[in-house]
């Protein structure tokens, strides 16, 4: 008959846009629900009755009739529960609510069906405790949507992660606590809340997370050791996390703000070596020859920084970079006792400098870097020069004798100087020049005096 009345067009068909909207019982379904009725009524004690009411129950919920079917489920629930109809309509029930998202209700009477003794079988109740989970968990996140007090929403979550430990959504309900507690700034909490899920859940999708954000709380708390340990432990586990990058090269940070330069070193090595085209690279370089120079390991620091501006492409690096890893690889020879190579260097780097300059580089830190290396070149001629030994007074002397010793100074330089013996004439000694007659020392007048008339 029901075929006949789909042709006919009788069957009201259920819509799209409202799955839970009442149907319209057709005439045959209507006499076959009076039928149905009259005969549990007729014969109560039927091995048939229970089936029968089952029947009436599944025409009210197929017509989303969900309270009337609802009342028929729970009388051949209570007639046999062991019975298969039994655990058909306790399904029904709970499927009826949940197309309405009745969630309360849907968490009380799941909890209802799973206490009722010899409803269904072991599987069953596990069925059921499932359901009562999940519409715990959705009616959590129901109210949480309505209400906006996030105290409540981190303490519902936690106490369902408390009720059901094991639940396949128990990592989501730690997550979601932590994250309120977080907002609460109620970090202790929300720190249990994350390692529950990292101990607990280790294959959960919000593992990673949790771990990088663990090692934030410690790092707010100033325990930057604990802090590093995780930040590298996030490392570890996927450098391509979005936190990763952060998280090795601050653990890197901290590893030698804490004195532990090995660890820092790996830590910026690995940092270069995963993310080569950071913006920051270059200077993670120098920051590690910097290490090496801290702790005094000197070649290894000369070794870093000759690498550094001896790269075949430096096109990408600041020229302020480059001289100062120059000034410093001469820095790390000296230290070593190279001084002389350290010189040359210098002067070697002095001179990339000028035409570095010449060429349009631009400079900015650079020339300060610069200024102390003629500097240093200065500094070791003026030592030279210094060091000479200049003959004088030893002590402190008055001024007629600085007067004396100028003049005597003064005469040594105007006085001719005179040969032992006056030179004997020879043959090669020219004559007089005939006709001029030499004056006699009795005859030379004096000069003038200046501006007198003659």
């Amino acid at each position: 008959m029901v075929k006949v009345e789909e042709k006919e067009g009788k069957v009201q068909k259920a819509d799209a846009k409202n799955k839970t909207a009442i149907l319209t019982m057709t005439d045959w379904e209507q006499k076959q629900l009076v039928a149905l009725d009259q005969y549990a009524k007729l014969y109560p004690q039927s091995d048939k009755t229970i089936g029968v009411i089952y029947q009436a129950g599944y025409l009210f919920y197929n017509k989303n009739m969900f309270k009337e079917a609802s009342e028929r489920f729970r009388t051949v629930i209570a007639m046999n529960p062991k019975s298969k109809d039994a655990m058909t309509a306790a399904n029904l029930i709970l499927d009826s609510l949940n197309l309405i998202e009745d969630w309360s209700t849907l968490k009380e009477v799941a909890k209802a069906f799973y206490d009722q003794p010899n409803l269904g079988d072991t599987a069953f109740k596990k069925e059921l405790y499932s359901v009562y989970e999940r519409s715990s968990f959705k009616l959590i996140e129901e109210t949480t949507k309505k209400d906006s007090d996030q105290a409540k929403a981190a303490n519902a979550f936690m106490a369902f992660y408390n009720e059901f430990p094991a639940s396949e959504v128990g990592d989501l309900a730690l997550n979601n606590a932590a994250a309120y507690y977080y907002n609460l700034k109620q970090r202790a909490e929300a720190m249990q809340a994350r390692i529950l899920l990292i101990e607990k859940f280790p294959k959960s999708k919000y593992y990673k997370d949790q771990v990088g954000l663990l090692g934030f709380d410690y790092e707010s708390m100033g325990n930057f050791a604990e802090a590093a340990n995780w930040y590298e432990k996030l490392f570890a586990l996927d450098k391509d996390h979005a936190n990763a990058s952060d998280a090795i090269y601050s653990a890197a940070l901290f590893r030698r703000a804490l004195g532990e330069s090995d660890k820092a070193v790996n830590n910026f090595r690995q940092y270069i070596a995963a993310y080569p085209t950071k913006d920051n690279v270059q200077q993670v370089r120098l920051d590690i020859a910097k290490i090496f120079e801290d702790t005094q390991k000197w070649d290894q620091a000369a070794a870093t920084y000759l690498d550094f501006y001896s790269q075949k492409d430096t096109s990408g690096i600041s020229p302020d970079l480059l001289i100062y890893a120059r000034l410093r690889y001469g820095k790390c020879l000296v230290a070593q006792g190279q001084g002389p190579k350290a010189e040359k260097q210098t002067q070697e780097s002095v001179e990339w400098f000028k035409k570095a300059k010449e060429s349009g580089t631009a400079f900015t830190s650079g020339v300060e870097f610069v200024a102390e290396m003629m500097f240093v070149l200065a500094e070791k001629q003026f030592n030279e020069f210094s060091a000479m030994e200049v003959s004088g007074p030893k002590s402190k002397v008055s001024r007629a004798q600085e007067d004396k010793a100028l003049t005597d100074s003064c005469s040594r330089r105007q006085r001719p100087s005179r040969p032992s013996r006056p030179p004997t004439p020879t043959s090669s000694t020219p004559a007089p020049v005939s006709g001029v007659s030499r004056p006699s020392s009795g005859s030379v007048r004096p000069m003038r005096t200046l501006g007198r008339r003659s």
